[in-house]
Order: C-alpha cells, then structure tokens, then sequence
C-alpha cells in the first residue's frame, strides 16, 4: 500500500493524522510534515522489505535522493497504529530507560521505527492511571520537546491551532507531562531536531516572525482617537504673530500668497503652472476711519514665468491702494476698493482710468489717504513724485467703514514699510505712518476662526450647470464676515482678469490647456488650505466624490 500515496498531496490535516497514527509530532507546517511522513513511509518499506534495524540509518541516508518518487502510506495501518502508539506511548516501565539513552545516540529515521515495534503488544496493556506519577528523566527530557514544540506551534497558522487542542497535541506542556511517555519525548526531541536541520535558516526566520507576532502587545484602544489631535498640531499652519501692529494680514489674503514668517511686511505670490495668471491679494491688519495716513510699497522683484505666452499683456504687475474689509482680495475690482497698478491705470469696481506714470521693479510707492478731509482724498507718489489725486470719496457714502492698506500682485514680489523703518522716499507733509498711529485709532480687521473646529467647510455636489457657483457667489455676499474663500478652478480664472476684462476674451493659448493648468493650481490650493484655519466652499463639479470624501477627511483631521 506505500505505493500509493505521495505525502506532497495530501492535505494539511491529512498529513497530521498519518503522523499521529504512527506516534510521530505533528506539529510544523506542511514542508515538514511532508518530510517527516516521507521519512516514516522510507522506513516502513524497509521494514516491508525485512531489513536490519542497525543497517536502516545507511540505507536511508542512501534512498533520500529518492524519497520524492518512493513516498507512500497505508491507511489501513493508519488506522492500526492509531490506536496503538498511545498505549505503547504511556507504559512507564523503568527497565526501558537505558532505551531511551541508546535511541538519542541513533539517527531520527531510527527512532520513528522504534514506537512502531514497542507498540505491537501494547493492545493487551492498560491506560495508566492520570495520578501515576513519571520516572525521573522526565524533567531532564522535557525540557528539549518544550523548545522543540515552539517550532512547530509557532510555523502553524492560527486557524490550525484549536486542532491541535482537541487532539492531545496543544500548547500546554503539563498535559504532555501527563499523557506522554519517556519514549515517545526522545523520538519527538529527535524529529525535531532533524526538522530544525532541514528547514535551516528559513524555518528559524520564520519562527521569530511568528513569535513577534504572537507577543505583539494589542494596541491601545484610544491611539486611533489620539492620532488625529497629532496630525492637527502637524498640519496647522497659523503662525503667532504681534497683533498690535500693522502687518500683513495672513488671514485676509490669498492662499496662493506666500507671507514672510519673519515680520509680515514682504510676500511673493505663486507661479507655477496656471498661478502666472492670477492676481494674488492681501490687506494689512488694521484699518481708519481718520486722520490722514500713510504707507510704502516697493516692487522688490520679477518672478520667472516661462509657461506664460509671449502675447500676455503686463506679465509682472504690482497694484498698491485701500479697500474696505468687506470688499474681495483682487484690489480695484469691488466697489470701495480703490488701487494705483504699475501700468499706469487707476481702477474701481473694475474701472480703469489713466492716472499716472508706469512703475516697475525696484520703485517705490507711497499710498496716501487723507480721512480729514471731505470727500476723502486718496493719492500715491512713485519714487516720492506725487502723481495727483486719484479718488474722493464721500464720508456718507463710506459710512462707519474703515480703509484698509491693500496690495496686490501679479509674479512680482514686494515689501511694505507701515513705519517700522525710516520713510524710504520723502512723504507728502501732513501724514503719519500708518503703524504709527494709535491702537485706540485703529481698526481691526476681520479675525480667523480661533479654533480649528470653529472653521466651516461646504462642499458643493450636483450636476454641471444645476446652479451651484451662483449659490455660492450669493451665499457669500449674505454672508460676508465669514470670509469664505471658494475654491474651484472657476474662482481661479476669475482672478486672472486682464484689465478687468475676463481671462477667455483676452487669452491667445489653448483654452484648455489653461482650464488644466487652472486643475493643477487648484489641488494645490487644497494643499494648502488643509492647514489653514478659514471658512472654505470647494467649488468644482468634476471633482470625483472619493475626491471630496478625501478633502473632507483632510480637514477633519
């Protein structure tokens, strides 16, 4: 019947009760339960074949070239031994322990026979009592089967280990002590040891990967709810800064403008990809509602920006003037929103005029405005010449509503002196750095959420052209000190006006290879929105839904 069965098909649990039936340690994975079975099929065709126990070791070592295509078992004797190696297993007579000691000095293959033979008689021969106690080499023998167990329970998947449980061959070690004999210990102690020098290294890593994962401790059950108050205080960025001064507002400005962390009196806006288009905005921190003021500007630098066409008009501008708190961040487009732009043109509520001369890089600007006098009178002097009256403005058309200094730029980087250094041209007489006023004089302007759950994030969902941009364009108007800053790649082209005409009549590219670009400025800007402690409504239709779950969650955490 060997000449029927090929251990390598046979299944996991299979393979464990073949070694069972024949007293062998059925633990391990299925590599070394094939090969002990192999062994255990090897020498029972020798035994067939009436062959010497002293010669078995010789002719093993020679058939294990073979022992591939020679592998087989005989269920019928299975089922026999079965029932046999138990009984021999337990018989504790103390004659048989010089056995034991010569079975340690034979060779694995040697020792898988012996139990077989011992276990022929053993039917006739009673179950020891549970209370009989084991001879002395017990302790000294066990110690080796218990390190040896854990090679095997260790490689067996978890799934396989309530088997073992239910029959006799679990964790426990007291229970071996019980049921197990001094015999039947040595030949596990020997398998095992032979298992450990076939599977060599291999086995070795992956008893200690096993192991490590058996011992890792479980986690906490609240670490998953302490992640998110980590990653809020590593995202956030709301820098601390002196609120009593006149600055640059990183509140009030666009996302897409990087302020100097230093002191808050110099920028540089974005560029990269579709930002070379667009105007990027900022307000200073306070506003007034009187005396006459005044504040500086200088175009420190032109930013490179290739991608743009040799047709655009007015690559690198920086406009300079006042708005009030309420009005949007692209200066001169809003009514009281009035500014002075280096091509010479003065605007409101995008209305362009001619004022004065062109500036450019490294002139100075100085923004005058005269609260004293009615109307209101605004005006601004390139290198300290004064370029006349730009706007009057009536006070009972302006109301209660302060004028904030405002600066915005297009590739050009700038820096602004509010009085915190000398006056880097002459001023018109009469006014006073704006920094230098009064705190009770001023007027702050519109203040960051102060926590982040405070802040409001809305998603808009529907179909293209079910009228979501115009919902929001309303919301924002009934709801202006909020602040919301919409995000979406139509926002975007918004602020990309050409002398307040829209982009799309005033653009000699491809038109969609702007609204990509404009795709590509708009995942930044969610970027870096995450981190930023503001009221936001994303708007855009073709963002995916995992896409807005994602944005979501960011913020969320």
């Amino acid at each position: 019947m060997s000449d029927i069965m090929d251990p390598s098909k046979l299944k996991v649990a299979e393979l464990r009760a073949e070694l069972q039936a024949r007293g062998l340690d059925s633990k391990g994975n299925k590599p070394v339960l094939v090969d002990r079975l192999r062994a255990a099929l090897e020498e029972e065709a020798a035994c067939e074949e009436g062959d010497e126990v002293a010669g078995g070791e010789e002719e093993e070592e020679a058939e294990g070239e073979e022992e591939l295509q020679e592998e087989v078992a005989e269920p019928q004797a299975e089922v026999e031994e079965e029932h046999d190696v138990p009984v021999a297993a337990k018989e504790p007579e103390p004659q048989q322990e010089p056995e034991v000691a010569k079975r340690k000095s034979e060779s694995p293959v040697k020792k898988t026979a012996s139990p077989q033979k011992e276990s022929e008689p053993s039917p006739k021969r009673p179950e020891p009592e549970p209370s009989r106690k084991e001879p002395e080499p017990v302790p000294e023998v066990k110690t080796e089967p218990e390190d040896s167990a854990k090679l095997g329970y260790e490689d067996a998947p978890m799934e396989e280990l309530a088997d073992k449980s239910d029959a006799g061959n679990g964790m426990d070690v007291n229970v071996k002590e019980e049921e197990l004999e001094i015999k039947e210990e040595a030949v596990e102690v020997k398998q095992e040891v032979s298992e450990t020098e076939e599977s060599g290294g291999t086995s070795r890593r992956g008893e200690k990967r096993a192991l490590s994962r058996s011992r890792s401790p479980e986690p906490a059950p609240d670490a998953k709810k302490q992640r998110p108050e980590v990653e809020e205080v590593r995202i956030e960025d709301e820098p601390e800064f002196d609120k009593t001064v006149v600055a640059l507002d990183w509140y009030n400005s666009d996302l897409s403008l990087v302020i100097s962390k230093e002191d808050f009196l110099s920028a540089q806006p974005l560029t990269m990809q579709g930002f070379g288009y667009v105007w990027h905005g900022v307000r200073a921190t306070y506003g007034f509602t009187r005396g006459r003021v005044f504040f500086e500007a200088k175009v420190e630098d032109y930013m490179p920006v290739p991608q743009l066409e040799e047709e655009e008009q007015h690559p690198h501008v920086l406009r300079v003037g006042w708005s009030v708190d309420d009005a949007g961040l692209t200066l001169g487009e809003d009514p009281f929103s009035y500014g002075y732009g280096g091509t010479g043109k003065a605007s409101t509520n995008l209305k362009f005029k001619s004022y004065g001369r062109t500036f450019g890089k490294g002139d100075v600007l100085g923004c005058f405005l005269d609260l004293e006098s009615e109307p209101v009178v605004m005006s601004f002097t390139v290198n300290g010449q004064h370029q006349g009256i730009a706007y009057e403005v009536s006070h009972s058309d302006l109301g209660d509503q302060a004028l904030f200094p405002h600066i915005v730029t297009k590739n050009t980087s700038f820096r602004v002196n509010f009085g915190s250094e000398p006056a880097w041209m002459e001023p018109l007489s009469g006014y006073t750095f704006t920094g230098k006023i009064p705190l009770e004089d001023r007027v702050l302007g519109t203040q960051a959420p102060e926590k982040r759950e405070d802040a409001e994030v809305i998603m808009m969902v529907g179909l293209p052209a079910a009228g979501k941009t115009t919902w929001v364009e309303n919301y924002c108007r009934e709801n202006l000190g909020k602040k919301y800053n919409v995000l979406g790649t139509n926002s975007l082209i918004d602020k990309m006006k050409v002398n307040g005409l829209p982009r799309r009549r005033n653009y000699a590219g491809r038109w969609d290879a702007l609204i990509d670009r404009c795709t590509k400025c708009l995942n930044k800007l969610l970027e870096l929105a995450y981190k930023r402690r503001r009221n936001f409504i994303v708007d855009q239709p073709t963002t995916s839904c995992l896409r807005k779950e994602s944005c979501l969650i960011q913020w969320s955490s």
